[in-house]
């Protein structure tokens, strides 16, 4: 005597998204020989007068999810309205959830700090991930492992600065559950000054122009000392890489040159095209820079000056 295979489900709303897939489901289960009992529904679908019943309760529960999905979207957009802000504080680096919202914490702020401040310095996100781990630090989820992609979000989070964005993405249908980027399907709520900032503006802002620099430059970007990526040919646009004359004497020196100088192309293959621009030694570069920090800072009132007012510019277009 075989025994007779059941599925037992708390109600219809649990067991199938809408009306077809439920039906659909309920329908090939019986084929194959398992009965599903409904315990909230006292539903039976081997029972001859339960496909009527079902039809009608899976429409009703259906219907009951929309509304509720409804509900919820409602709520949350009236928060973002009045600028109430909620992280994922599980997985977010630096904050904890406060009685008045997010809280710092102090020891992952410093983390952060040290991502952003390693990034201005030339480091890329692979080798700002490797230097974390090395120093057992544990990533935003707390595990060991450090990626690339959880640098970059946070590098681009303007949570850090302490300013909020609600409904970047929101969901296309209460069934699937699929998110989608909202490009102006819907109005995004924007709320600065929604909380203690980690990283200052400027420097947030700056990270951001040096993101935007180096996409620019793709497969090109090195981050191998301060002055990789940084000096560019005047003459063919090409980055400077450093040589090293006389390496195994007292005249040892370390300078300068287009990387392009002598790459063979077409062009200068066939005389149109030289790279002129000489050579300069490390020490006349890092002279250069400090000769022009010397005259940032003695003209530094009317720099902050004119900062002021192009941000003031900017605010106004």
């Amino acid at each position: 005597m075989s025994m007779r295979k059941a599925i037992l489900t708390k109600s219809i709303s649990r067991f199938g998204r809408n009306v077809v897939d439920s039906i659909s489901t309920i329908r090939k289960l019986k084929e194959a020989g398992v009965e599903c009992v409904f315990d909230k529904e006292n539903i039976r679908t081997f029972d001859p007068k339960s496909s009527f019943i079902l039809t009608i309760m899976s429409a009703m529960a259906e219907n009951e999810s929309m509304s509720i999905s409804e509900n919820v979207t409602w709520g949350m957009r009236q928060g973002f309205a009045q600028g109430k802000i909620s992280l994922p504080y599980r997985s977010f680096l630096g904050y904890e959830k406060g009685e008045d919202g997010p809280e710092i914490v102090p020891d992952e702020a410093k983390v952060v700090q040290t991502i952003y401040r390693r990034y201005l310095d030339g480091h890329t996100p692979g080798a700002i991930a490797k230097a974390l781990e090395s120093a057992g630090i544990p990533s935003p989820t707390g595990k060991a492992k450090w990626h690339s992609s959880t640098i970059n979000s946070i590098l681009t989070n303007s949570c850090y600065k302490g300013l909020t964005i609600r409904q970047k993405t929101y969901t296309t249908d209460f069934l699937t559950h699929k998110m989608k980027k909202n490009e102006g399907e819907l109005p995004q709520y924007i709320i600065e000054n929604s909380h203690e900032p980690i990283i200052p503006e400027e420097t947030w802002e700056l990270v951001q122009l040096e993101m935007e620099r180096r996409r620019r430059m793709g497969s090109r970007f090195s981050a191998k000392g301060p002055l990789a990526s940084r000096l560019v040919c005047a003459d063919c646009g090409s980055f400077f890489g450093s040589k090293v004359w006389h390496s195994n004497d007292r005249y040892k020196t370390i300078i300068w040159r287009c990387n392009d100088k002598y790459k063979a192309t077409a062009n200068r293959l066939s005389g149109k095209e030289k790279c002129t621009t000489g050579h300069v030694t490390e020490e006349q570069v890092y002279g250069a820079f400090q000769e022009v920090v010397d005259r940032l800072l003695a003209q530094r009132p009317e720099v902050i000056g004119l900062r002021a007012d192009l941000g003031r510019i900017a605010l106004h277009r």
